[in-house]
């Protein structure tokens, strides 16, 4: 879409690494047997509503979003994960009424253990610095009703980070 993220070293551009990214993921994915749905599969923009409509409507298990990281500071390197803060009151009834905005407060547990699986097995096997877990308010998963996370895959303003991001095969090691 119009929001082409995060530019980085030597003009990598964040959509570019993310939908690389989400392709190999969704490949390794589906060879290992899962059903993998992509939110968008090129360069066109989604609203945060449709994001959620569409992971929503397919019934997923769980939903992670990629993103790549920018700093001022080009030392700052590594993985980080990311699901949405708690907001109001949590009602886990599933028949319960639920607005739309608020589908992920029944998910927060699941949401920090996704989290922190994967950041784990991103630091065991692919001996990558990882900066860790957190939660905020991030509207590219608002209104995902299932296990969500934002997944940082680097810093595009770090130039290893970026060369990991830009080869192929480092990228197919991080989507096993």
């Amino acid at each position: 879409g119009e929001d082409r993220g995060v530019r980085g070293v030597g003009g990598l551009r964040e959509d570019d690494v993310v939908l690389r990214m989400a392709h190999d993921l969704r490949d390794e994915l589906k060879d290992a047997g899962f059903s993998v749905v992509l939110t968008r599969d090129d360069g066109r923009g989604l609203e945060t509503q449709e994001r959620a409509e569409k992971a929503n409507l397919a019934g997923g298990d769980l939903f992670i979003s990629l993103h790549a990281n920018a700093w001022p500071d080009d030392r700052v390197s590594g993985f980080e994960a990311w699901f949405l803060a708690a907001s109001g009151g949590v009602d886990h009834d599933p028949m319960a009424f639920v607005p739309w905005d608020r589908g992920h407060q029944r998910h927060l547990a699941g949401s920090a253990d996704l989290a922190e699986r994967i950041l784990a097995r991103v630091a065991a096997d692919l001996d990558q610095p990882v900066r860790g877990v957190g939660q905020a308010d991030l509207p590219w998963i608002v209104g995902v009703d299932m296990p969500a996370v934002v997944l940082e895959l680097g810093f595009l303003t770090n130039e290893d980070d970026t060369d990991r991001l830009e080869r192929r095969r480092d990228r197919r090691r991080l989507a096993e």
